[in-house]
């Protein structure tokens, strides 16, 4: 990999914009095949939100922290991903560590429960929980599977669309709210949070999202087998970004591309913001999508509709996340030592706005690797949608001001004391501290507001085929669906699409 300042080709038969696990797979794929492909990352390292940092303690010893990722589906044989790192000749680059090994627990007023992807574990639990709602749990689990059996068994298709052959019963849930459904299902209401939780990642309260998008999201969590890599995710990326080397394509990183250049309403290239062109015939983009129309484009070469629909869609969730590095004296208690995830259930929380769950992450369980010398790393992360980063208090994803660091430090503290109710003594052990915010985490993918998801699950996703001829989409933004394993699909279906246009059978 050679960073951009480094003379470079003048002509690639495809360009890839932004160096994400969309834009590694396509790239990968197409140099695997024999084009000549350039992928430009703006940031020093491949991967947007599958990469990893250092922080050294204070005795000399390494952390390696995990920017983000927490869980990979897709990497079982057969599985997605692992078939892309085959095709590219990866696959034995990286290894994948099943979380079966590394159980997911809840911590709820005082009790730590099994956060079981077993279905009847699951149903089991919440009646413990709640033993008078034990009738209201099977029907509404019988309704979600009669769902389940209409969905499309493809993980590879878009996630969202509306499946038909319901019955009338099942038709009228599907278009409701979540919390609308709830209400009318259950009489205690805490039994919502427990319902919500394996999606809650989706960034949506149970007032916003659908009840179909609630089924399928909730059908992934019990329908696959969830695992990590050894290293972190940035392992994945380093592997596809090797493979595309391998293959005779190029990386280069520290290359912002300013504008994607047409002729005529044709691709024909991409302009840095260095000013130094490079062209091509197809352009990948597995930027954020706004910026990609709205800046790199621009609304003159759009359809005045496409323009209007785009400035609608809003950006997903993003999250604040503190990264904590642990002396090897630090033991979790004795119910959460096998735990790689853990959901704290903040109680005091509002239970119909808000995102009442502090998720904790323990790296170290499954990969001691991370952390030199028997120390540990726990993250902490919380999800947080922003609107601009006036809600900090900057005029800029970039500025730093006194106010705005006070409230980071803030935030991690209060983080830091709610989990220290289920680790006593856990600032004790903290022998480094970092934290990042959303606009930590545009600054480094250049995502609006830190999306984390792409746009917001409300609005159907883009086709990764635009208006404009030899413009691609690729990654979290596009169909067919956002997380690890979307992604890299959007990656093949990126590549196949571009290889096809090459060829003259997508025009």
């Amino acid at each position: 990999m050679m960073d951009c300042k480094a003379d470079c080709p003048e002509r690639f038969d495809a360009v890839v914009v932004g160096g994400g696990l969309g834009g590694l797979s396509s790239a990968a794929l197409l140099a695997k095949r024999g084009f000549r492909v350039i992928l430009l990352e703006q940031h020093s390292n491949v991967g947007g939100y599958a990469s990893r940092f250092y922080r050294m303690a204070p005795d000399g010893d390494m952390f390696c922290f995990e920017a983000s990722i927490h869980t990979i589906v897709g990497c079982e044989e057969g599985g997605a991903i692992r078939q892309v790192l085959r095709d590219v000749g990866a696959e034995g680059d990286v290894e994948f560590l099943d979380l079966k090994h590394g159980d997911m627990k809840v911590v709820a007023s005082g009790k730590v429960l099994n956060l079981s992807t077993d279905l009847d574990e699951f149903v089991d639990m919440l009646a413990g929980q709640f033993p008078q709602e034990r009738e209201n749990i099977v029907r509404f689990f019988s309704d979600l599977s009669c769902i389940w059996d209409a969905l499309p068994p493809s993980l590879a298709k878009p996630l969202f669309d509306m499946p038909g052959g319901f019955d009338p019963h099942i038709e009228h849930l599907v278009h409701q709210q979540l919390g609308s459904v709830l209400s009318s299902r259950f009489s205690d209401r805490r039994i919502f949070l427990y319902l919500y939780l394996p999606i809650s990642y989706a960034g949506l309260t149970i007032f916003e999202i659908d009840f179909l998008k609630y089924a399928v999201s909730l059908r992934e969590f019990f329908k696959t087998r969830s695992y990590w890599i050894s290293g972190g995710s940035q392992s994945l990326s380093d592997a596809l970004a090797r493979a595309i080397v391998r293959q005779g394509g190029s990386v280069r990183t520290g290359c912002k591309v300013a504008r994607i250049l047409l002729e005529c309403g044709r691709v024909i290239g991409v302009e840095l913001e260095s000013g130094k062109r490079i062209l091509a015939s197809c352009v990948i983009s597995n930027a954020d999508a706004t910026s990609t129309f709205l800046d790199m484009v621009g609304e003159e070469a759009l359809p005045s509709e496409f323009v209007h629909s785009l400035k609608e869609m809003t950006a997903s969730l993003s999250y604040f996340q503190v990264y904590l590095g642990l002396d090897e004296s630090f033991k979790p208690p004795i119910e959460l030592r096998n735990s790689f995830e853990i959901c704290i259930m903040n109680q005091s929380a509002d239970r119909d706005e808000g995102y009442p769950f502090v998720g904790v992450t323990n790296y170290t369980l499954l990969d001691p690797s991370l952390a030199s010398g028997n120390k540990q790393i726990l993250t902490i992360a919380i999800p947080m949608k922003i609107d601009g980063p006036e809600d900090w208090g900057v005029s800029s994803f970039w500025e730093r001001t006194e106010d705005y660091r006070v409230r980071k430090d803030a935030t991690s503290d209060e983080l830091i004391s709610i989990v220290e109710g289920v680790f006593p003594g856990l600032r004790d052990h903290i022998l480094v501290k970092e934290a990042a915010t959303p606009l930590t985490f545009q600054r480094y993918t250049l995502n609006k507001n830190g999306s984390y998801l792409g746009f917001d699950s409300r609005f159907k996703r883009l086709p990764q085929k635009t208006p404009v001829k030899g413009l691609y989409l690729a990654g979290g933004w596009t169909e067919p669906h956002a997380g690890v394993m979307g992604v890299i699909i959007s990656g093949r279906q990126a590549a196949e699409m571009v290889c096809d246009y090459i060829d003259g059978r997508g025009m």
